[in-house]
């Protein structure tokens, strides 16, 4: 059950609330005062959509207020109460933009949000209704209350197929039946290639082909035993060979060995016969022990050298400090001797501008600021007189002045000669003010002059202070400079008498060394001369070891003909060989041939399993054909299920809607594998709605079928709404119209929303009824008022 509605700018809303209650609710007003709005706000908050909308007679852009003024966002909430639980829908579209926010929640809980269509299945869910069923059974639009009539014939099945979903039984019959058919081609294609396959020709080629697998196989045992027997035999000959040659090649290193022997006894003996000669006359001992000494005279030459070096080296190093000391004090009083030469310029200067200036600058600037100072208090006096005098002017050109004495009237011609002689006096101070005025200039000009020579004679002083001390610290560092230089000049002279002596020591030390070198070269000489001698002894010994083992080896290799023993051992390589080929070549064939049997053996194996398979999808046709034929049989019990439904709800509400007796019953028939809509008459026939009932008596036959439709295809919602459901109807058909929803609808539907232009159904309203009120002409919005 709805129970509140809310609409923000939603065509003529500019901010309405609806709330409703069970029975039937109403919303009366006249055309375009925005009753159907709502409606189409209801089917829009619950499935993103409505009919005008789906039919693209309008865009959602439409929905969103123009007048009076432009909006660009619309709002719609819906609440609803199912089985006790408070449902609330809200979506909200932007100009331009479409759908921006969607939301349900139950019970407080947001369900899901924000995709619209998301929220749309939510609703779906919950309701277990969707948009199709909602706008086709219980959404009756306006002038839409005969939609079902309106379908064209050939048409009607389908429709109401998609409103029950049974159009989704005849689709799975149909993709069953073509499944069916392509199993079937399938089937065919795999007997097709049974029937190709001999099986008996098959059998008869495997046997042959064992056969001769088994016949090849003992011919390369027969084979590998030959291999086997040549291999023994090759190894044999091999071991024999090599040995032989081993001993041959032994013999020739031997023969080398023997040659090189006496080569090397021949150089021997010359080296020998040199070193006699080269030592002729000498003893090794008296060589020795002058080696001996002369070793140790070098080694006190190089201990007296090397305490010589370091004493040079650390004089050097003194020296070198030294002169590093004196540049130094070189650079320090170059650059003493330049700062003292400035300071002694500005001191020249200090006492030349002293005797320039004087000593006391201060009491000159004491005195000059005194003259100053009376200057301006007597220039200041002076210009007071004159402005004294001009006042008495003007006083003594005004009438009837008086005598500041005495105070008696003065006469004009007193007056008169009063006058000039302050203008005398005037003249006179202003020559005395200009006067003070030149000497007040003067006293400045000669005041600041002060103040710069007393200011330069600081700076002065300030430049030339400390000279005495640099003085001082100048010819400090120039008698440290000449000391410096002399012990730089007597160190130098006892340097050369120091290298002198390292000279010498170094002289003596290369002759002792050439005299080491000779005696180093005899002592080697005595030394060769006695391993020459060792070494002879040895290779006349090794000589005659080799010709011992060359006897032997003689022995061993005498009487034996190793071509002979080659050719036989290549003539066994080459048949061991051959036996490998033949058994590879065999090998192959037999491989060949296994491939071959394997290859029949699959085509057998192939043969059962597409016999296997070709049942199995017999089995599955015959499954299919008849999971196919309860598709179809379900679809026809289905129909007859809602005919009967459908039929039985209007007959029950045809009495209390039809406000006449002619016509006795209602019922849907299938005609022509079709749907046709008819009147029963009293006399018991059967007459179609459609090109022989009247408007009135159409439109009563088409509520009863709407109402019949939202019972039966919608039980859970109890719902239905009626947008003006009176066109086409009489006075006394409205009249029974009103009457059935206030007294009969409530026990048939649960909530009824009324939508009319005609306030004669106010009658009607058992639950909420508002009146819609707009002034069009001035583009207003919606007013809503609540009645009842």
């Amino acid at each position: 059950m709805i129970t509140k509605v809310k609409l923000k700018n939603w065509r003529s809303h500019a901010d309405s609330t609806l709330e409703f209650t069970p029975g039937t609710n109403a919303l009366i007003g006249i055309m375009g005062s925005g009753k159907s709005s709502i409606m189409d706000a209801i089917c829009f908050a619950l499935f993103g959509t409505f009919p005008n909308l789906q039919s693209k007679k309008l865009k959602l852009d439409d929905v969103i207020m123009k007048k009076p003024s432009e909006k660009n966002v619309a709002e719609v909430e819906v609440v609803l109460d199912l089985n006790g639980t408070k449902y609330t829908i809200k979506r909200s579209i932007e100009r331009g933009k479409g759908t921006m926010f969607s939301e349900i929640s139950a019970g407080g809980n947001v369900l899901e949000s924000p995709n619209s269509s998301r929220v749309s299945e939510a609703v779906e869910k919950n309701l277990k209704v969707n948009y199709e069923l909602f706008s086709k059974a219980i959404y009756s639009e306006q002038n839409a209350l005969d939609y079902f009539l309106t379908i064209p014939r050939g048409q009607r099945m389908k429709r109401i197929d998609e409103l029950l979903m049974i159009d989704k039984f005849e689709k799975a019959r149909t993709n069953a039946v073509t499944l069916a058919n392509r199993v079937s081609d399938r089937r065919s294609a795999k007997q097709s290639v049974i029937e190709q396959i001999d099986v008996e020709t098959i059998n008869q080629i495997l046997k042959e082909l064992r056969a001769i697998y088994i016949e090849t196989s003992q011919e390369i045992n027969s084979l590998r035993k030959k291999t086997v027997d040549a291999s023994q035999k090759r190894k044999a000959l091999e071991g024999e060979f090599e040995g032989l040659m081993k001993v041959k090649e032994e013999f020739e290193f031997l023969k080398r060995d023997e040659r090189g022997i006496e080569k090397s006894l021949e150089v021997v003996s010359k080296n020998l016969a040199a070193l006699e000669q080269a030592t002729k006359g000498l003893l090794k001992e008296k060589a020795q022990k002058d080696f001996d000494e002369t070793k140790r005279k070098i080694s006190e030459t190089n201990a007296e050298l090397r305490k010589k070096k370091t004493d040079f080296e650390a004089a050097t190093s003194a020296i070198s400090d030294k002169k590093s000391n004196a540049s130094s004090l070189k650079k320090e009083i170059d650059l003493l001797g330049k700062e003292y030469e400035k300071k002694l310029a500005r001191k020249k200067e200090y006492e030349q501008f002293k005797s320039e200036i004087g000593a006391d600058t201060e009491r000159q600037i004491s005195e000059t600021k005194k003259l100053l100072d009376k200057a301006t208090e007597d220039a200041t006096k002076t210009y007071a007189k004159i402005s004294d005098l001009n006042e008495f002017i003007v006083h003594l050109q005004s009438p009837e002045t008086k005598c500041p004495i005495c105070e008696t009237i003065l006469s004009e011609e007193r007056k008169k000669l009063l006058i000039v002689q302050k203008y005398q006096q005037i003249k006179q101070l202003q020559e005395t003010f200009e006067n003070l005025k030149a000497q007040k200039e003067m006293a400045d000009e000669k005041l600041e002059k002060a103040r710069e020579a007393a200011e330069k004679m600081q700076m002065l002083l300030t430049e030339i202070a400390g000279i005495d001390v640099l003085r001082k610290d100048l010819e400090d560092l120039k008698k440290n400079f000449v000391e410096t230089s002399n012990e730089v000049f007597n160190a130098e002279n006892s340097l050369t008498n120091m290298r002198r002596e390292v000279q010498n020591f170094e002289e003596r030390l290369r002759e002792s060394e050439l005299r080491r070198n000779d005696l180093e070269l005899l002592m080697a000489k005595f030394g060769d001369y006695e391993e020459k001698k060792f070494e002879f002894e040895q290779l006349t010994m090794e000589r005659q070891q080799v010709e011992s083992r060359l006897q032997e080896k003689e022995k061993k290799i005498s009487g034996k003909d190793l071509l002979a023993l080659d050719s036989e051992l290549k003539q066994t390589i080459a048949e061991e060989r051959e036996y490998d080929v033949r058994i590879n070549e065999m090998e192959k064939l037999l491989k060949e041939r296994m491939q071959r049997i394997e290859g029949q053996e699959e085509k057998l194996k192939e043969a059962e399993k597409y016999k296997e398979e070709v049942l199995r999808l017999e089995q599955t046709i015959r499954n299919l054909k008849i999971f196919s034929q309860a598709l179809e049989q379900t679809q026809v019990e289905l129909r007859q299920e809602f005919i009967i439904a459908v039929n039985h709800t209007m007959n029950e509400i045809w009495q209390a809607i039809y406000p006449y007796h002619d016509l006795v019953g209602v019922r849907l028939q299938v005609e022509e594998g079709d749907y046709v809509l008819q009147l029963q008459e009293r006399s018991g026939s059967w007459i179609n709605v459609e090109g022989i009932a009247s408007g009135g008596e159409r439109s009563i036959a088409a509520l009863a079928l709407r109402i019949a439709f939202s019972l039966v295809l919608a039980p859970q919602l109890r719902m239905l709404i009626l947008d003006e459901p009176t066109a086409n109807l009489d006075a006394n058909a409205i009249e029974v119209l009103g009457t059935t929803l206030r007294e009969r609808i409530s026990d048939i539907i649960d909530q009824t929303f009324l939508i009319t232009h005609d306030e004669k159904l106010e009658n009607a309203v058992t639950g909420s009824l508002y009146k819609l009120e707009r002034e069009k002409e001035k583009d207003g919005v919606t007013k809503v008022i609540n009645i009842a």
